[in-house]
């Protein structure tokens, strides 16, 4: 039968655990024989109790309480006053006119033309598949992401769209079009960059979308 080996880790932690046990039981015998020599009474100190005494120091002092918890290092009103008083800042200033505002705006001149090479390498991908599709049936699931490229769906059980269970995982073939087999994510249009970088949740349906790479 063959031995069990143990990891050196493990080896090395019970070593210094011991060795930790061995340093606590010493101090404390050699303090009760001082104690016994000395003639004094012995104290037995509960725990909790033992923070003048230098061999509890590492020990964490005991929960007054169970709902106890550990405090923010910044307390949670001055975090919502914070978040309030930044609120009412962007609505107050929406915009923020720069004094000396670049001649070009923030455009970096050695990358408009790589810009430019992305935008049409972009729109003729978009017109190449279009064609494609022309003559190639694409279809999509209904309920999941899944594509399939050919006149009939296959039977292949991995859909995860809602209810599969009770279809044993088949997929809802439906005609796909441009969108599923190449689809780019969209962002938020942000107009000032500078000014007002963000979006906020109440601006969601005002502030147009548009494909990230063209963004």
């Amino acid at each position: 039968m063959a031995k069990r080996r143990i990891p050196v880790m493990l080896l090395v932690r019970k070593r210094k655990y011991s060795l930790w046990v061995r340093n606590c039981h010493y101090h404390a015998y050699r303090r009760f024989n001082e104690d016994q020599a000395a003639g004094g009474d012995i104290n037995v100190t509960p725990f909790g109790g033992e923070t003048n005494d230098p061999l509890y120091n590492d020990l964490p002092e005991p929960r007054q309480s169970k709902s106890e918890r550990k405090p923010y290092p910044t307390p949670m009103k001055t975090l919502i006053r914070r978040a309030k008083e930044e609120k009412e800042l962007r609505k107050s200033k929406p915009c923020q006119v720069l004094e000396h505002p670049p001649d070009n705006g923030l455009l970096v001149p050695e990358l408009v033309p790589v810009s430019h090479q992305v935008y049409w390498a972009r729109q003729s991908l978009m017109i190449g598949i279009s064609r494609l599709l022309s003559s190639i049936n694409v279809l999509k699931c209904r309920l999941c992401p899944e594509v399939h490229i050919g006149p009939v769906g296959h039977e292949i059980c991995t859909c995860t769209g809602p209810s599969s269970g009770f279809r044993s995982a088949m997929h809802d073939w439906i005609k796909g079009g441009l969108i599923d087999v190449v689809d780019f994510p969209k962002c938020f249009h942000l107009y000032d960059r500078v000014g007002k970088s963000r979006v906020t949740h109440d601006e969601r349906f005002n502030v147009p979308r548009m494909p990230a790479i063209l963004e």
